[in-house]
């Protein structure tokens, strides 16, 4: 998986709608992988420190007490990237389980119980960056709102499970979608700031 695949969420669904949503996943993974490739090594080493702890994306804070204000959030943005990608990977790998019948549909809602609070953790990791410039603030808002509808998508997934309601699926689907446009807002208020350098007061 490229970097965060939220697209690749889309094929926890039906076969029926598997041709039509995995497009959506190969393009998210593209786009994810254009931010996070050309950084610094040390960046690089930094994130796969990181993400090699799935269960605590909290543990970004750190990098908000450098010296370099502008250069902290611009590090610590990508790295949560990174953090998210790898932890919507690991659930897609146990959705990918259910799809293969490896679980019921009891195992997949307790799996998805104990996911949700990790995607919220990040959440807050997000909202704890201190972004320096007025389009690193609308990169920040843009993520918090991708991943806010990434957890309502697998909340209405997780309903999905429990009563088989079809509305659940295509409320799931739309959220995963919203939350795919959202994230392509962020990744491209943050790539303005970055050619752009302009600072805000």
């Amino acid at each position: 998986m490229c970097n965060r695949q939220i697209g690749s969420s889309f094929a926890r669904f039906s076969l029926s709608r598997s041709v039509i949503i995995i497009p959506l996943s190969i393009i998210f993974c593209f786009v994810s992988f254009i931010i996070i490739t050309g950084q610094p090594q040390t960046m690089a080493g930094a994130a796969i420190s990181l993400m090699s702890n799935a269960a605590a994306p909290s543990n970004v804070a750190i990098y908000n007490n450098d010296t370099n204000v502008n250069s902290t959030f611009h590090r610590s943005y990508e790295i949560l990237i990174n953090h998210s990608r790898l932890l919507t990977q690991n659930y897609q790998s146990e959705i990918g389980k259910w799809r293969l019948k490896q679980y019921d549909n009891k195992t997949m809602m307790s799996v998805s119980d104990n996911y949700l609070p990790m995607f919220q953790k990040l959440v807050g990791a997000v909202e704890a960056l201190k972004p320096t410039t007025e389009n690193y603030i609308q990169a920040k808002e843009w993520y918090i709102k991708s991943l806010q509808s990434e957890i309502e998508s697998y909340r209405h997934f997780r309903n999905f499970l429990e009563n088989g309601t079809p509305v659940e699926d295509e409320k799931s689907a739309q959220l995963l979608s919203d939350a795919l446009r959202y994230e392509f807002n962020s990744f491209a208020a943050f790539n303005n700031q970055t050619n752009n350098q302009t600072p805000f007061v």
